[in-house]
């Protein structure tokens, strides 16, 4: 039974008021966004979220209210020079001291290792896409033009070596069989997957804000990539591997496939040890 003493409250329908109210009420909670939100998209793109935005991984990079337009441009230019400052000092400044060390032994436990804190790194990113870590649907439309390239550069290798020194031609597949099958196999999988984790994998995600997603971030791979061959004491091997950098970076540019992007430096390194380079990139031969 109604409390007759208790105050009864009649809601007024009109349509002014009713608008009003509509407005001012918050929207159903699967409606609702923060708006004070400031994030980043995929894209690179800053902004309030809106309804296409919904669902997506974004970035929260400020609040609205916290800082000024020039502020934000402010925290974004010492992001970028933090960043520069790290990109050299681990593509740079850690290969060149060890390279400096006395008989440092094969980098592949050193590359395995960093592969492993690179995916780490990458599947804790909101913004990126695991599937790019194999993506294998878009290895066989990418085949076609890797195999014509690579047939390219095979015949142009031959040839040059076979003019300027015949004895090197098939050096290893004629007189150690066993170890080019061994090359053949491992190479792929303990050398060159955890190489596109670090310089393409990782390199791509970390390094966006500073060099974006175009020609400059594939040039910032290539040089890094390149550099990191100095441990083998020649330059031969630099200037191979930052051609063949370009070469990777640009395909998962295009692809989003490190398995893409592994297959085809798989071929390049297969091709290297198989017509007689292989002396220019192995870790020994440093040391000689």
């Amino acid at each position: 039974m109604p409390n007759p003493f208790s105050p009864r409250v009649t809601r007024i329908r009109h349509p002014v008021i009713s608008h009003v109210r509509s407005t001012l009420d918050p929207p159903p909670r699967d409606r609702q966004w923060d708006i004070r939100a400031i994030i980043e998209r995929p894209n690179g793109r800053r902004g309030i979220p809106g309804p296409a935005d919904r669902g997506r991984g974004l970035t929260r990079v400020a609040a609205m209210g916290e800082t000024s337009p020039a502020g934000t441009h402010a925290v974004d230019g010492r992001r970028r020079f933090l960043l520069a400052v790290e990109y050299v000092a681990l593509f740079f400044g850690a290969v060149t001291i060890y390279a400096m060390l006395d008989r440092p032994g094969s980098p592949i436990p050193v590359l395995v290792g960093l592969a492993v804190m690179a995916v780490v790194y990458l599947r804790r990113q909101a913004a990126f896409d695991r599937r790019s870590l194999t993506r294998g649907e878009a290895v066989l439309p990418e085949l076609r033009p890797m195999l014509g390239l690579w047939v390219v550069a095979a015949v142009a290798m031959a040839g040059a070596l076979a003019w300027a020194s015949p004895d090197r031609l098939l050096q290893l597949p004629r007189q150690q069989p066993l170890l080019w099958i061994a090359i053949v196999v491992l190479y792929p999988l303990l050398s060159v997957y955890p190489q596109e984790l670090i310089f393409r994998g990782f390199l791509f995600q970390r390094y966006a804000p500073l060099f974006g997603t175009g020609r400059v971030m594939v040039a910032a791979s290539a040089a890094a990539f390149g550099f990191a061959h100095i441990i083998f004491g020649n330059w031969l091997s630099v200037l191979l591997t930052v051609v063949g950098g370009w070469l990777f970076a640009t395909r998962y540019q295009r692809s989003r496939s490190l398995l893409a992007a592994s297959v085809e430096h798989a071929l390049y390194g297969v091709l290297v040890f198989t017509v007689g380079l292989g002396d220019f990139f192995y870790h020994g031969a440093a040391n000689r």
